[in-house]
C-alpha cells in the first residue's frame, strides 16, 4: 500500500525542501537522527532523493553543538529568500 504523501513525491521533479535550524549548543542527535532520515528517503528506490535537505542558523557559519562536534550552517536568510 502506498500512502498519499508517498503517491505526491512521484509525481514531483523537484525533491521537497526541508530545513534544519540549528543553534549554539544544540543537541547533534536531535539534528542527526532526522537528517538521517530525509537525506536517505526517496519516493522509489530507483529515483531521487525525495527531499533536499539544508542546515540553517541564524548567521550562518559554524555551529556549536553540545558535543565537540561543529556544524556547518547557512544564513537562514539565504534559505528564506530574505535580505
Amino acid at each position: 500500500m502506498t500512502s498519499n504523501n508517498a503517491k505526491l513525491l512521484n509525481n514531483q521533479s523537484n525533491p521537497e525542501l526541508v530545513v534544519f535550524v540549528v543553534y549554539p549548543n544544540f543537541v547533534l542527535l536531535d539534528l542527526s537522527g532526522p537528517l538521517q532520515v530525509f537525506a536517505h528517503a526517496k519516493s522509489q528506490q530507483s529515483q531521487p532523493p525525495a527531499y533536499e535537505t539544508v542546515i540553517v542558523s541564524v548567521e550562518g557559519g559554524t555551529v556549536q553543538s553540545n558535543t565537540i562536534v561543529s556544524i556547518e550552517s547557512t544564513p537562514m536568510s539565504e534559505v528564506l529568500g530574505q535580505s
